[in-house]
């Protein structure tokens, strides 16, 4: 094996040469709408997700590497090692809505400012290529590894996970898993994810339609209710009144419409977003503007969402781990007089969820719902002492200049349903170049900085080495 200097000298020439390319190739991923939906055909997760994957598959063999479609649930790509053992890089292609308030087009991918922009760029298109070209590179300067490397695509990953679970019960997992969707050093823990749909049937009411929220891992950013008898200018007046920022008040016909606008961001992050499901419903509570069975839900939802800390629901909890407990109220609706309303939380490591779904029970009851379904994903974690985690942190803080601690997060990536697997970049912590409400994944105007990109398939191609030699 190469000294540590002479290799990463030849990474770096590799990587001045082909930076460019994999500029073009995350571009190629992120103008492609690969939003998760109902299946189509032979797709099943719809045919954005399809094209999506089609696109990394072809890519893939252009590399070559040993590129293989599993029936659209995901697609895998293989750089062969000596023996069957392997290491894996699990990657989505898969994307979160756009959402609203975009300034640049979502799906027209551009360069400004040292970054990628557009949907999907840094969640998870741009992670996918730089792990892609960390392949790519180990195979055109001819570095022999005794394990296989296999790179995961998925399909399904905003959505559950299903293409993962197809894909276990087809194959084996790696003997390690990095996942490269989240930032460096090293993520060695996640927070257990609790997903729940609350309802109260809603018979008579002068709420005639309420929406927001588009998928359940988002703070929503809009939300819209529409009112029967009431009074415009008497709504619009108490709108003025309020000081609130962001609430609107039109003319639907004969009934009155309010809209309320939020700062949306990731539900496992929600610090610093603004709930627009929560805004309205406080804005129409405070002022008794819905009346009859839909009066006390959302008086109980404006209450329950009014912090993002478990503290509405009565399930506020903390540990060392893993930080505060979070909780979003994401996804509202209202179909056939049944009210809805979708929560997504995010438990530490060492939380009591019978306390938690306790907790719940007795104030959705105290608010005039219930608990209609409930989904339970665990925590996953490995040591922070452990010694491939060790490796890794001081591998990516040496190459990127930074002294930081592994940590565990709140955010879900494949490294909950595999052994043996960690969280590990591609991007660094920072603050957005576009501000605090856009630029970061789920939000408007998403981006990745191209250098975090390059840094990570230096990164990664050590990375794969190290692991070779200590598995």
């Amino acid at each position: 094996m190469m000294k540590t200097t002479e290799l990463e000298h030849r990474l770096d020439l590799w990587l001045e040469q082909n930076r460019q390319q994999m500029v073009d190739d995350i571009i190629s991923l992120v103008n492609i709408k690969s939003v998760s939906s109902a299946p189509s055909g032979n797709f099943p997760y719809g045919e954005g997700c399809a094209k999506a994957l089609d696109q990394a598959l072809a890519l893939s063999r252009r590399y070559g590497l040993e590129a293989e479609n599993h029936q659209y649930h995901c697609g895998t790509a293989r750089l062969a090692g000596t023996s069957p053992q392997e290491i894996g890089l699990f990657t989505h292609v898969d994307i979160v809505p756009e959402g609203e308030n975009w300034i640049f087009e979502p799906y027209k991918a551009l360069v400004r400012q040292g970054c990628i922009i557009g949907r999907g760029a840094s969640d998870n298109k741009g992670p996918a290529m730089s792990a892609l070209h960390a392949l790519r590179c180990l195979r055109d300067l001819d570095i022999q590894l005794n394990h296989s490397v296999r790179i995961f695509f998925g399909c399904n990953e905003e959505n559950g996970m299903s293409d993962l679970d197809y894909y276990l019960q087809h194959h084996r997992a790696p003997q390690f898993s990095l996942i490269p969707d989240c930032t460096f050093p090293v993520c060695n823990g996640e927070k257990g994810i609790m997903k729940l749909q609350l309802a109260a049937r809603v018979r008579e009411t002068n709420l005639l339609n309420i929406s927001g929220g588009t998928v359940t891992n988002m703070v929503p950013s809009f939300a819209y209710a529409l009112l029967s008898g009431a009074d415009y200018n008497q709504v619009s007046a108490l709108a003025t009144d309020s000081g609130v920022q962001g609430i609107s008040v039109f003319y639907e016909g004969d009934h009155v419409g309010v809209t309320a606008e939020g700062i949306a961001g990731h539900a496992a992050f929600p610090a610093g977003t603004v709930n627009a499901i929560q805004k309205l419903a406080a804005f129409l509570s405070r002022n008794h503007l819905v009346t009859g069975d839909a009066a006390k839900p959302l008086a109980f939802i404006a209450e329950a969402f009014a912090d993002f800390y478990g503290q509405g629901l009565g399930i506020d909890y903390e540990d060392q781990l893993s930080g505060p407990l979070t909780h979003v109220g994401s996804v509202i609706a209202m179909e056939n007089g049944l009210l809805t309303q979708d929560v997504n939380i995010r438990y530490p490591i060492t939380a009591d969820t019978n306390r938690v779904v306790g907790g719940i029970s007795a104030r959705c009851g105290q608010g005039g719902m219930e608990v209609l379904r409930l989904e339970n994903d665990p925590p996953s974690y490995l040591p922070a002492d452990h010694p491939v985690v060790r490796v890794l942190r001081d591998l990516s803080n040496r190459i990127l200049g930074r002294d930081e601690k592994s940590y565990v997060m709140g955010g879900g990536t494949y490294a909950r349903k595999l052994p043996n697997a960690v969280g590990y970049g591609a991007g660094i912590k920072g603050p957005s170049p576009f501000g605090k409400d856009r630029g970061d994944g789920h939000q408007p105007d998403e981006c990745v900085r191209i250098q975090d990109m390059v840094n990570a398939v230096k990164i990664y191609c050590m990375a794969l080495i190290q692991l070779d030699q200590m598995l």
